[in-house]
C-alpha cells in the first residue's frame, strides 16, 4: 500500500512540475485519456520490447531463406515502414498527453513536423541491429513512410537514423527514402511507391505497424473489410509481411470514426465524442 501511494504522489508530482515548467495547469480536457495505456506499453513494455524482437529475429529468417532461394532473380530488396515499425515516436505522444495538446488536422500535423525536424526520436527495439543485418547482407532497403516528401523533413529523417546506425541513411541516400507527396490532392497510399520499388527489385520483406504498409487492400476500408483481408492474407504474416505492435494509433483506431467524418468533413472530433464512439464499439459478449 506504501508502495503504491508513493507512486501516485509520485506521479501527481510529475503532472504538477509539467505545470510548472510549462507555466499551464495541466487539466488534461483535451487530452486522450485512452491513450495513456498504450503509451506506456510502448515505452515500459517488457512484452512489447519482446515482439519487436520477435518480429525483427523472424524477418532475420526470411533473409537467410531468401538468400539461398535458386533461380535468377532482381536485386534483394525489403520495403519497411518508418514511424513505429523502425522508429519510435512514443515520446511525441506522451509530450502531446502531458501538455493538453487539441488533436485536430493541422495542430498534429505542424506538432509532427517539428518532432520530424527536432531528430530526437529513438529507435525500435531490434531495429538498428536488423537492418545493418539486411544491408550486410546485401540486400536493398527502401523506406516508404507518410512523413512529408519534403527536403527539410527527408533530411531530419535521414539525420536522425543515421545517428542511431541505421543503414542507407548517408547524404547520398536520399533515394532510398520514398515519403509522402506534399501535395494534399493526392492520397497517402503507399501503393504507387511500393510499385516503384518492386518493378526494380525482388522485394522479399515487408514490414509495418498498420496494415495499409502492406497491401492497398487494406486502403481506406471499414473495421469490417479489414478484419476480412487479414483473414484472406492470413499466409503472408510471419512470411512476407512482419507486423509490429503500435497501441498507439494507426487506422486501427480510425476506422472507429468514419461516420463522424463522413457527416462532419474537415472538421475536429471532440475528445468527449471521441471516447463515447470507442465505447459503442467494445464487444461484451
Amino acid at each position: 500500500m506504501k508502495k503504491k501511494l508513493t507512486l501516485i504522489f509520485g506521479g501527481v508530482f510529475l503532472v504538477l512540475l509539467s505545470s510548472f515548467i510549462t507555466g499551464k495547469i495541466v487539466s488534461f480536457d483535451q487530452a486522450d485519456e485512452q491513450s495513456v495505456l498504450g503509451m506506456l506499453y510502448q515505452q515500459r513494455a517488457a512484452e512489447y520490447k519482446a515482439l519487436c524482437f520477435q518480429a525483427y529475429n523472424l524477418a532475420k529468417e526470411r533473409i537467410a531463406a531468401a538468400r539461398t532461394a535458386k533461380g535468377a532473380h532482381k536485386p534483394l530488396a525489403i520495403i519497411t515502414d518508418l514511424d513505429e515499425t523502425a522508429i519510435d515516436n512514443s515520446a511525441c505522444n506522451s509530450r502531446l498527453y502531458m501538455h493538453d495538446s487539441t488533436v485536430t488536422i493541422n495542430s498534429t500535423v505542424n506538432t509532427l513536423k517539428d518532432w520530424w525536424l527536432h531528430k530526437t526520436a529513438k529507435a525500435v527495439p531490434g531495429a538498428v541491429d536488423f537492418f545493418q543485418y539486411a544491408y550486410k547482407n546485401k540486400i536493398d532497403i527502401y523506406y516508404i513512410s507518410n512523413r512529408t516528401a519534403t527536403p527539410d523533413i527527408i533530411n531530419a529523417t535521414r539525420e536522425n537514423m543515421h545517428a542511431l546506425g541505421f543503414p542507407y541513411t548517408s547524404a547520398s541516400d536520399n533515394d532510398h527514402f520514398l515519403f509522402c507527396s506534399p501535395d494534399s490532392s493526392k492520397l497517402n497510399s503507399k501503393e504507387y511507391r511500393r510499385n516503384l520499388v518492386e518493378q526494380k527489385n525482388s522485394v522479399i520483406l515487408f514490414l509495418g505497424d498498420n496494415l495499409a504498409d502492406f497491401d492497398k487492400r487494406f486502403d481506406y476500408k471499414n473495421i469490417e473489410d479489414r478484419n476480412q483481408m487479414a483473414q484472406n492474407l492470413k499466409s503472408k504474416f510471419g512470411k512476407s509481411y512482419i507486423v509490429f505492435p503500435n497501441a498507439v494509433y494507426g487506422d486501427w483506431e480510425s476506422v472507429f470514426y468514419n461516420e463522424y467524418k463522413k457527416a462532419h468533413p474537415g472538421q475536429p472530433l471532440p475528445i468527449g465524442l471521441k471516447e463515447s464512439i470507442r465505447r459503442g464499439f467494445l464487444i461484451t459478449k
